[in-house]
């Protein structure tokens, strides 16, 4: 029955993003710069912006190529681009809710909508279900492969090469998507070489092999391809910004950008009850949850990866899509996983409780025998 609430929830959701998105009929100004290379693309065979002039002036080759294809079957890219954003913004929900799922340990409750639920409700995410831009493909790429990832971790027994190769190539298709992605894959490979270095071992398994694979051998293949047809084998973007003038940037536009978003969303009003949460959490799981056998916790590689990329794009635009799209379904999840957390701790504690109350019957049993 909690699993039918929990799939209940997740549609309520879902149906309160579509109307609330709604509210937003706009189309932004850079959106019409991936519409120019989308026409010439499907038209000319060539990703330009004007023709016979090789200059990579988007960030989102997936999001260029889907609406390409678009443009093919007779599909007006403003018409596209929402309808791919409004879907994929539909996954990052149900997403949400499997993540939470995970964090409880796979046990389905009603709880479990409540990240989807107040997700569904942000402005800052719905408003980026239209724009034309790519963020919310971005962010759903970004967060069923962090899914993937906690559900092997969550999986007892070795892993499995489907899942690997599945989380690496949407890792990989990420990055096509927003080059700031790579960041979660390199994160991604650094677990894989901590994990070989805790097991002692030089060689990895088949299932690691075959997630490092399925990310390296797309973005490898991209990055080969810009080099040979563009002339440079980085972003366009990261030469504009590695020009020394970041910190100016960020100074001048990233922490205002960054206040007024904090403000406008009140989000700054849940920082003392969060980290009251958190620590509350775990005071209680502390020393219990291992003790009763409990699972490995939630990675946090998925938070540090985000934060590399921020970082590396500079937060200009903090209430930009980019960090809506990323941020804030991480944000929702840890809602959930607080209270998962929380919970967990609460078993944990009863586990153990009625474990010492079988040792002391058990002594029991035994003094009276010996009598």
């Amino acid at each position: 029955m909690t699993r039918w609430w929990a799939i209940g929830g997740a549609l309520l959701a879902v149906v309160a993003l579509w109307l609330h998105a709604r509210c937003y009929p706009f189309v932004t100004d850079d959106a019409y710069i991936t519409f120019r290379y989308s026409w010439n693309l499907a038209t000319h065979g060539q990703p330009v912006f004007n023709l016979g002039e090789r200059v990579e002036g988007y960030t989102n080759f997936l999001w260029m190529v889907l609406l390409a294809l678009g443009l093919k079957l007779g599909v007006a890219p403003e018409a596209l681009a929402r309808v791919l954003a409004t879907l994929a913004a539909a996954g990052v929900l149900v997403l949400v809710v499997v993540l939470s799922r995970v964090y409880r340990g796979g046990r389905a409750t009603p709880w479990d909508a409540l990240g989807a639920l107040w997700l569904a409700s942000a402005a800052h995410f719905a408003a980026w279900c239209g724009g034309g831009l790519e963020a919310q493909l971005f962010g759903a790429l970004v967060l069923a492969g962090i899914v993937l990832h906690a559900l092997e971790l969550a999986t007892a027994g070795p892993a499995r090469p489907s899942r690997s190769a599945a989380g690496g190539l949407l890792f990989a298709l990420a990055t096509l998507t927003r080059p700031r992605a790579l960041f979660w894959g390199l994160t991604q490979l650094h677990r894989l070489a901590c994990k070989l270095r805790d097991g002692r071992r030089l060689r990895p398994s088949a299932a690691e092999w075959v997630g490092a694979l399925a990310f390296l051998l797309p973005c490898g293949a991209f990055f080969v391809w810009r080099w040979r047809y563009y002339g440079y084998p980085l972003p366009n973007t990261f030469y504009v910004k590695a020009q020394g003038q970041a910190l100016v940037m960020l100074r001048q536009w990233g922490w205002p950008y960054l206040r007024d978003f904090l403000v406008e969303t009140k989000l700054w009003s849940l920082a003392p009850l969060g980290l009251v949460a958190l620590v509350l959490a775990r005071v209680r799981s502390a020393g219990r949850g291992r003790r009763a056998g409990a699972s490995e916790p939630a990675p946090r590689w998925p938070l540090v990866g985000g934060a590399m990329g921020r970082c590396w794009s500079c937060p200009i635009s903090a209430t930009s899509s980019s960090w809506a799209a990323t941020s804030w379904p991480l944000v929702a999840s840890s809602c959930r996983c607080c209270h998962s957390s929380r919970c967990s701790a609460r078993s944990c504690s009863v586990r153990s409780s009625r474990a010492r109350g079988a040792r002391r019957r058990a002594r029991g049993a035994s003094r009276g025998t010996c009598c």
